[in-house]
């Protein structure tokens, strides 16, 4: 039996005062707990092991080591560990295979102990932060937690110790360089004018019990002699400040006059505040006090501001220059007012608790009196380990505090600092049992990776920190009003026919007030999301114990520590993870019929805020934003970048694809949990527990170093591999049916928000109408349309598109085909598990059975022109990458194989890429290449049809290769597979060049934009550009470097993006697949606003395009009206046009470095275009089909 490696540490329940240093929690080669069992067990009074047999030597093992601070302190070189397994079965049990990188050091990396007298050390005690290349902003998230907490004292002495390192007053420390960014001293301006004037703040930086205003005034003396220039949200701060206090009016004009000679108006410092907020009022009150300044009319901007924005794309001006919208696509007629109010409710008590709970589908509901004992017992350790968790916090946190309170100056005037003591005012946003909630929520959600375990849980802390604002600030009366008006949009049509969702909230919080933070939260850098997380995994390592071993009568005898910190040893690297102890995650199973997700991972049962800004829409209360980046771990993150500014017509397209209501499918639900629950369906893709892949080979009677026993390793790697697969899958089904149900009988939403090509998501990452045919099929229109002459054609066309079964016949004979079926349709809707049922036969099996089950209802119906449907109808791209390289180029070959060219019968470009390989192949087997001559017979569409699919997205001959080696891999008993590697490696450059050769215009395309990644990135900058409804897209790829967070539980490796060192090789091969993408994108905004405009209901998942069946063909005109206007633009020139920018302004030929005058040839040599007509596009019926 394969075992795993993981090592395994049981933590003290004290840690504090421990100057520990990495080597400490590295793994003893050493290990002898024999020696030291007994003096451990007495010490943590384990008077039991755990029942798992010992390792062999040619096992893997599993490490428990016991540290007890005493202990640690006295006797440091005697920890030891004790040595187990777990079977690769209990693995998978535990769902121990979801692990997170770690750090990439082997065993042997020792960290040598920091001379905490050096100069470096010393920099580094007195900034923390500036080890970090954003160090400004993690600096910012301490200040801002601090000012939150009320530690304004402390925050003034750091302050001020800052400032006296850029002056040179302390010539041991470097200066600051959060000293000299304006953004910080706005934070604590902002947060000193809105507290009470009468507030008395005592500090050495202004002096004992001095008012809010006085300490404004002293930063505004230090910004002098920093020679820097306060901003104008800076004035905004002072002036708000001088209008709580009274006669204040000679301070008011000196202060303007102050203004005035930076350079700034009032104007400026007006729109430097939050619309509609309190402080703009205040300002304007100030400046008004002034003689000179009381006409002064503020020139702001209200709810209309869109009327005033910078003018649109000349694609979207017909747009937005109506006057008038048909209504339709947001008409709500299945939820009455009352009910949305109800909805509203719930809504937000779900986003306040910041949490979702479903009942998890696989949960056995007995009642036997064994489980009833369990699930008490559970609920008395649950109710346990709140008051033990609650107890550890304060004392943490008063542990906190005590070095915390360090970071002041000594009797000596050192500024001195504790590790850790940085934590202490991000442990007092929120109140104590909020945080024991948020580790009691982890602890019942099960292990995962130890960085995906902290960097959720500090999350979580951020998430709530920020809906206590909202609370505090009194948001939330505001926001109901606000949406209470802005539900009527969905039940008027007057009102929906005259303006759009955003256009409509901002006008609403114009009548009645923000509905955000007037506050700007900094969101947090990942270093304090982890490190508060980490933080809070000590306290639960330190606190959880739970009952071991259980006696035979089900009493428990001892307790052993509930949680471990551990990590897996593969190749030498090290993946950490958090998880309970494995007795605990069984008893979970068991009797906690409960799944614990995010309130974001919920679909919304009440419609989306329209987005209005980048922060501003979604969900009411929860945070997201509107432009996705990968998550901590990663190369990049939103923080590392300047995010791009998102135009107002892409919001609009955001909101509108929100907007649509959709309905669970419930007979295709059912049926899909039933086949779930009976250990899933392989040929139905329901996903198999782990427990239906091939039995383990049994190697204990075979000799190792034989054939046989590799032959049999490798077997088993292979199952093992396999079995951790079906676990993810099993596991990613479990979540969505779970999700699924618990809204079966809801009508539901999707916020959608984009990555930063502009491809648009659902917000909700487990269960959306995105994704295999299994989950598309579990969603309707919750708004149905009559079908019309037109819409019961287009059903049956579309049931017979999914199965594939006439996928290169003309529409009409495939309409002629579903008519011919109609009875084997009818029969599948009748009696969906008969063993040869029609639509198990189809491509897509669960999207066929939900088209054969409304299909069945209309020709049922009195009439079926006037059935009510709700089935969504799919118009597909026909391979859409390579749809807008050909129009691009114009290319009038390339247009025909992809459709843009009307035809009676659909191209197929994966056939037209084989039939091409194959004519190579064949002279290559004439020309006696061996190779050639195997690969008679199996150059066929479904081989190459991946690579050619990804070509257009820039897949490597590399990629290609393990591409086509994976589908030869599929043809079992047909072609050898020992030829497969060879025999791929052969194919891919045939089809490489079939398609070169096919798509020529595309190809001179694709290499134009590589070159030009190739020189601007060697010109040291990110490529970017703009997109024809003007969202500027920055490619995110930097190189990064690994930073390290410490705790006593391990330590945590997270990349940092390096902004300004842009990675070249990402850089390059990215470009061209996310320029199209970036297009892809732009054609289906596109289309959503037109359709909106038409009051059609739209939605799409990238290329594929849905709507009811009697729009069909209306949105397939606006689609391709929509696409030709696209390529009539001069998007290739546009794009030369941008990258000029790296250009000098004004420039001779020989003044230009090679670099510069590579870009100056490209941008100059646009690829020309081919002869194709464009217009053909509208004629053609297999564009989109």
């Amino acid at each position: 039996m394969l075992r795993t490696e993981i090592v395994f540490r049981l933590r003290p329940s004290h840690w504090h005062g421990l100057a520990r240093t990495e080597a400490r929690y590295r793994l003893n080669k050493d290990l002898n707990w024999c020696r030291n069992q007994a003096q451990l067990s007495k010490k943590r009074n384990l008077s039991h092991k755990p029942q798992i047999n010992l390792s062999s030597h040619a096992m893997k093992r599993v490490c428990y080591s016991t540290l007890d601070e005493k202990y640690a302190t006295t006797n440091e070189e005697s920890e030891k560990s004790e040595t187990c397994s777990f079977s690769s079965e209990i693995l998978h049990e535990l769902g121990l295979q979801n692990l997170g990188k770690l750090d990439n050091e082997t065993e042997d990396d020792v960290i040598p102990e920091r001379d905490e007298n050096s100069s470096e050390s010393k920099r580094m005690q007195y900034f923390f932060e500036e080890k970090y290349s954003n160090s400004v902003d993690v600096f910012c998230n301490y200040i801002q937690a601090c000012l939150h907490a009320n530690l304004f004292t402390h925050v003034l002495n750091i302050l001020e110790f800052r400032i006296n390192s850029v002056k040179k007053l302390d010539n041991q420390v470097s200066p600051s360089i959060s000293a000299t960014e304006i953004k910080v001293y706005d934070l604590i301006l902002y947060r000193l004018s809105t507290i009470s004037p009468m507030t008395q703040i005592s500090s050495n930086f202004a002096g004992m019990n001095a008012s809010p205003l006085i300490v404004i005034q002293k930063i505004f003396e230090e910004l002098n002699s920093l020679n820097l220039r306060p901003s104008p949200f800076s004035y905004a701060a002072m002036l708000e400040a001088l209008d709580k206090c009274e006669n204040s009016n000679v301070k008011i004009a000196l202060c303007l006059q102050k203004m005035e000679d930076d350079g700034y108006t009032m104007n400026d410092v007006v729109k430097s505040c939050v619309p509609g907020s309190k402080s703009i009022r205040h300002v304007i009150n100030a400046i008004s006090q002034v003689a000179s300044y009381n006409e002064y009319e503020p020139k702001i901007s209200n709810g209309n501001s869109y009327q005033v924005q910078t003018p649109c794309s000349n694609l979207v001006k017909e747009f937005y220059e109506t006057t008038k919208y048909e209504p339709g696509s947001l008409k709500l007629t299945s939820l009455s007012k009352v009910s949305l109010d109800k909805k509203y409710n719930e809504q937000i008590a779900r986003e306040k608790s910041r949490l979702l709970v479903v009942q998890n589908i696989l949960a056995s509901n007995s009642t036997s009196k064994e489980v009833m004992k369990k699930k008490k017992h559970l609920e008395e350790t649950i109710k346990e380990w709140r008051t033990v968790l609650l107890k550890e916090f304060k004392d943490t946190k008063a542990r906190l505090r005590s070095m915390h309170a360090n970071w002041t100056s000594d009797a000596a005037g050192n500024f001195t600092t504790s590790r850790g003591g940085k934590l202490y005012p991000f442990f007092c946003l929120l109140p104590e049992d909020e945080y024991v909630e948020i580790m009691i929520r982890q602890l019942l959600s099960g292990g995962d990776s130890t960085v995906s375990v902290n960097f959720n849980m500090g999350t979580q802390v951020y998430s709530m920190f920020a809906l206590k604002r909202m609370k505090d600030t009194g948001i939330m009366s505001t926001l109901k009003k606000v949406y209470t008006d802005y539900r009527k949009i969905y039940f008027n049509d007057k009102l929906q026919s005259s303006v759009l969702p955003r256009h409509l909230w901002l006008q609403l919080e114009d009548k009645h007030g923000l509905t955000n933070l007037e506050e700007k939260i900094v969101a947090w850098d990942q270093y304090w999301t982890l490190s508060v997380g980490t933080k809070l995994s000590e306290i639960m390592n330190c606190a959880l114990f739970t009952p071991y071993p259980p006696t035979p009568t089900g009493n428990f005898s001892n307790k052993v520590p509930a949680m471990y910190n551990c990590y897996v040893l593969n190749q030498k690297k090290r993946y950490g993870m958090t998880i309970p102890h494995p007795l605990f995650r069984i008893l979970l199973k068991d009797v906690f019929d409960k799944l614990i997700f995010e309130s974001t991972d919920a679909p919304m049962v009440v419609p989306p805020r329209p987005w209005c800004n980048g922060t501003k829409g979604g969900f009411l209360l929860d945070q997201v934003a509107s432009m996705r980046f990968s998550s901590v771990g990663d190369h990049f993150e939103a923080r590392d970048f300047p995010q791009s500014p998102i135009s107002h017509q892409v919001f609009d397209a955001l909101n509108i694809l929100g907007s649509v209501a959709w309905r669970v499918n419930q007979p295709i639900l059912d049926l899909q949990i039933k086949y779930f629950r009976n250990k899933g369906n392989k040929d139905l893709s329901i996903a198999q527990p782990p427990s239906e892949s091939d039995p383990m080979p049994d190697m204990s009677n075979v000799h190792r170093h034989t054939a046989k026993f590799e032959k049999m390793r490798k077997r088993a790697r292979e199952i093992q591999k396999h079995r951790e697969e079906l676990y993810a899958l099993y596991m990613e089904a479990l979540y969505k049916f779970s999700i699924a149900n618990e809204y079966r009988n809801d009508i539901v939403w999707f916020p959608h928000n984009i990555d930063f090509r502009g491809r648009s998501y659902p917000v909700q990452k487990h269960l959306n109408y995105m994704g295999s045919d299994v989950y598309r099929a579990l969603f309707s229109f919750a708004e149905g349309r009559p079908l019309g002459e037109n819409g019961v054609d287009w059903l049956k066309i579309h049931c017979i598109n999914l199965t594939e079964f006439m996928k290169h016949s003309p529409l009409r004979e495939r309409l002629a085909y579903a008519d011919e079926v109609i009875d084997q349709i009818i029969s599948s809707a009748d009696n969906p598990e008969a063993e040869d049922a029609w639509w198990k036969k189809a491509d897509k099996p669960w999207q066929t059975l939900a088209a054969c089950i409304e299909i069945a209802a209309a020709v049922r119906s009195p009439d079926p022109t006037k059935f009510i449907s709700t089935l969504p109808i799919h118009q597909d791209g026909s391979c859409n990458g390579l749809q807008h390289y050909a129009a691009l180029g114009r290319d009038v070959l390339g247009a025909h194989q992809v459709n843009l060219s009307p035809s009676e019968y659909q191209q197929d470009v994966y056939v037209g890429v084989a039939n091409k390989a194959e004519e190579l192949r064949k002279a290559d087997a004439i020309n006696g290449i061996e190779i050639a001559r195997k690969l008679e017979g199996f150059v066929r569409r479904k081989v190459v049809k991946q690579t050619v699919m990804t070509t257009v997205y820039g897949v490597t001959r590399y990629g290609g290769k393990h591409q086509i080696m994976r589908q030869l891999g599929y043809l079992e008993g047909q072609f050898p597979k020992e030829d497969c590697n060879r025999g791929a490696d052969y194919l891919v450059g045939r089809v490489f060049d079939s398609i070169t050769e096919m798509f020529s215009g595309a190809k001179s395309i694709q290499t134009w934009l590589t070159n030009l990644a190739q020189v601007v990135s060697r010109m040291g900058h990110a490529v970017d550009w703009v997109t024809p409804l003007d969202l500027l897209v920055s490619q995110p790829y930097f190189k990064s470097r690994s930073k390290y967070i410490r705790s006593p539980l391990q330590r945590i490796s997270v990349n940092e993006s390096l902004p300004d060192t842009p990675d070249k090789v990402r850089q390059v091969n990215g470009f061209p697949p996310n320029f199209i993408h970036s297009l892809d994108s732009t054609h289906m905004m596109l289309t959503a606003l037109f359709c909106y405009q038409h009051g059609i209901t739209f939605s799409s998942v990238h290329d594929c395009f849905w709507t009811h069946a009697s729009s069909v063909d209306e949105m397939g005109r606006i689609c391709r009206e929509q696409f030709v206007a696209l390529h009539n633009q001069r998007i290739l020139h546009d794009l030369a046009c941008h990258l000029r920018k790296h250009l000098p302004k004004s420039y001779n030929r020989e003044d230009l470095t090679p670099l510069q005058e590579r870009l100056h040839y490209l941008v100059n040599n646009v690829p020309q275009q081919g002869n194709f007509d464009l217009n053909e596009v509208l004629e053609s019926t297999f564009f989109f089909s």
